[in-house]
């Protein structure tokens, strides 16, 4: 490891370890429990965009949309 880089990562380990505790967290929808997501989640892993129409893409959208 370069001479400085030792420093640097010092110092990154101690404003890590300095952040507050309760930081607010981004939650993703593919690991939400709600059912809403997950069914959203599932329809989106089945679609094969490659054989779709942009017509058709745009419709499946406007389709997963009303879900929400």
């Amino acid at each position: 490891m370069p001479q400085g880089e030792g420093a640097s990562s010092e110092a990154i380990r101690q404003s890590l370890q300095n952040l507050p505790a309760e930081q607010p967290v981004q939650l993703s929808i593919f690991e939400a429990s709600d059912p809403v997501a997950a069914q959203l989640k599932e329809a989106l892993e089945d679609l094969d965009l490659n054989s779709m129409t942009p017509i058709e893409c745009m419709l499946k959208l406007n389709e997963l949309k009303g879900l929400l």
